[in-house]
């Protein structure tokens, strides 16, 4: 048997796991991706931000280098001089004041339409309503006098016009007024500057786009600022031209927001709008798992979304929205004007979501409890499907099940999957490209197959692609079958004991029959027991799953670990004595557990013969 000859000798068998012992094991869902439904060209829908460019007076800032920006395909910018201090806080301390703050907008402008990102403008932040003014300030409309806030509006279209700030700009009228920090008045007083101010700019500036209502909750949370704007854009005639909300909360999602959003629009009678998040993910949020979480979300969803921004002041205007850092960042060595910027975490994921997943975008789902999603893309070839997979902050045993395989020229045999790891390090700290934790082969049933994910921490994305390889991996698969010995040959019994695993669709329609009894009896001598630092190929990416390296070709099989606790109590008492997260143990099974592994490669060879084992080892095999 010429698998049996590359195993002679001492056998190491290592198992790396994410574990708690097997008992305790939940899978709590699954997405899908439907490589056999395209839904249009990616467009970087979620590679858009607030604030987070260094101002450089009115002109382009070349203080972040470009690559930053084009690596994520960055296409929107929203911001409007917020949190200067004197002489820039805007209109309610004076004209001058007023053009400085616009001068800061005018950059950052300047700055976005270089990279071909549309712009949107924070009409508030230039009256000074920054979230910084006291609480004496005026507001547009007190004591129902507009006077003041046309004066204001005159301002600001003369200064757009003269500055030639038209093309690809979008007018946010007023931001967050459901919340007293930014509109410390009623909502029937903002409806009425709202209507203000959109007659004036439709008048002066037409086919300049404006948005609204950028109020804080979704209408699904607080329908009170929803319902006076509903009613009020209707008898006005002042319905924006792309519909805007904030996400900011762990309970908001899009997937609870549309349905409402569409009763809040019957109700009115209001048409149906372009969509935009405007900003979206709070402070724990901005992760790479929730990163790829809202990117799924607002893909599938076709809605335009920008980062929040959660610095303050001079930090505000830099970072790319906290995507990058830089010397002193976050600390009182802090310089707005340093350089020297390096990628956090999430900003590699957004690199590889906007440079590496092209082609067409395919048909996704989130898994049912809302908390884990996928977004991805294909082009008509097997090595261009790329999957980009997160959590909403946490970790759990999920499932991706991936459709329509033929799409992409592979309808049987086996198909390799290459799976990145995309860290964190905490805001501000550098992370590099995403960690290649090799290849795993998955057996192709009913056009599709199923594999484990689950995240090494609660801020862990993952990546899987379909490798160049793939292909030949297929071709392999199609070889004639080498000629075969039956497990009776081994004097292999028929056991009693059938395993099946919780995802049965990665496991095909395969049990693993072992005689527990012979198991338990074995000797396993402790000086065996060996934790070592994971090894190449070592590594399994999903709780439950065991990646086995068989014989001095290290031919990878990869095994839910029900099966090896319920084949061996040599296992069993592994997982189940401190097995921990990420840790590796090295066994010599011949010596340890000789009748389990003779049965274990019978099976294996029964099940998948080739005569190639030896020389693609590094194909990957599933069970």
């Amino acid at each position: 048997m010429h698998f049996l000859s590359t195993v002679a000798g001492v056998v190491n068998i290592a198992i790396c796991v994410c574990a708690t012992p097997v008992t305790e094991k939940r899978q709590l869902g699954t997405a899908t991706v439907s490589l056999g439904q395209t839904s249009g060209a990616p467009s970087q829908l979620a590679s858009g931000f607030i604030y987070g460019i260094p101002d450089n007076g009115s002109s382009v800032s070349t203080q972040i280098p470009d690559h930053f920006y084009t690596d994520i395909k960055f296409n929107y910018c929203r911001a409007g001089g917020a949190q200067l201090p004197e002489p820039s806080r805007g209109w309610i301390f004076g004209p001058e004041e007023f053009d400085n703050r616009f001068a800061s907008a005018l950059s950052n402008y300047r700055t976005s339409r270089k990279f071909g990102a549309r712009f949107i403008l924070l009409v508030h932040d230039l009256w000074g309503a920054d979230s910084l003014q006291s609480s004496d300030t005026v507001f547009p409309g007190d004591n129902n006098d507009f006077t003041n806030y046309n004066a204001f509006l005159t301002r600001l279209i003369s200064s757009l016009k003269a500055n030639d700030m038209i093309g690809g700009l979008d007018l946010d009228i007023w931001n967050e007024p459901d919340v007293s920090n930014f509109w410390a008045r009623s909502p029937e007083q903002w409806v009425q500057m709202w209507g203000n101010a959109y007659h004036r700019f439709r008048k002066e500036l037409p086919g300049t786009i404006i948005t609204g209502p950028s109020v804080a909750t979704p209408p699904d949370r607080n329908m009170t600022w929803w319902d006076a704007f509903g009613s009020f854009i209707t008898s006005n005639d002042s319905v924006p031209d792309i519909y805007t909300w904030h996400n900011l909360e762990s309970s908001y999602d899009p997937v609870k927001t549309l349905p409402v959003l569409t009763q809040w629009r019957e109700k009115y009678g209001l048409p149906d709008k372009p969509k935009t998040i405007n900003e979206y993910a709070g402070p724990a949020e901005q992760i790479p798992s929730t990163g790829a979480w809202f990117i799924s979300r607002l893909e599938r969803y076709n809605i335009q979304g920008l980062r929040a921004n959660w610095a303050s002041a001079y930090e505000l205007h830099d970072y790319l929205g906290n995507m990058l850092g830089k010397p002193g960042a976050g600390n009182a060595t802090y310089e707005p004007s340093e350089t020297g910027y390096w990628s956090v975490g999430e900003w590699q994921v957004y690199k590889y979501y906007a440079s590496s997943m092209t082609g067409e975008r395919v048909t996704t789902s989130g898994s049912a409890d809302g908390i884990f999603d996928v977004y991805a893309t294909r082009g008509g070839a097997a090595n261009t499907v790329k999957i980009l997979a997160g959590t909403r902050g946490t970790t759990g045993l999920y499932d991706i099940t991936v459709t329509g395989l033929s799409a992409v020229g592979v309808s049987s045999g086996s198909v390799n999957i290459r799976t990145r790891r995309f860290d964190n390090n905490g805001k501000y700290r550098q992370v590099g490209a995403p960690v290649d934790l090799g290849i795993h082969g998955h057996i192709i049933a009913n056009d599709q197959i199923t594999f484990h994910v689950q995240p090494e921490t609660a801020s862990t994305a993952y990546a899987f692609e379909v490798p160049p390889s793939s292909s030949r991996a297929y071709e392999r698969q199609q070889k004639p079958p080498a000629p075969q010995k039956s497990p009776a040959h081994l004097g292999v019994d028929q056991f009693n004991s059938t395993v099946k695993p919780p995802s049965t669709a990665i496991m095909g329609s395969f049990d693993l029959n072992i005689d527990d009894s012979t198991a338990e009896k074995s000797k396993m001598p402790s000086r065996e027991h060996v934790v070592e630092v994971k090894g190449v190929g070592s590594l399994t990416r999903s709780t439950g799953m065991v990646t086995i390296h068989v014989g001095p070709e290290k031919v990878a099989w990869l095994l839910h670990e029900a099966v090896l606790c319920n084949a061996s109590k040599f296992f069993k008492d592994a997982f189940q004595g401190g097995f921990s997260e990420t840790s590796t143990k090295t066994m010599h099974l011949v010596e340890d557990d000789p009748a389990v592994f003779e049965k274990f490669v019978d099976y294996v060879y029964a099940n998948f013969p080739s005569s190639n084992y030896a020389s693609y080892s590094s194909f990957a095999h599933s069970l």
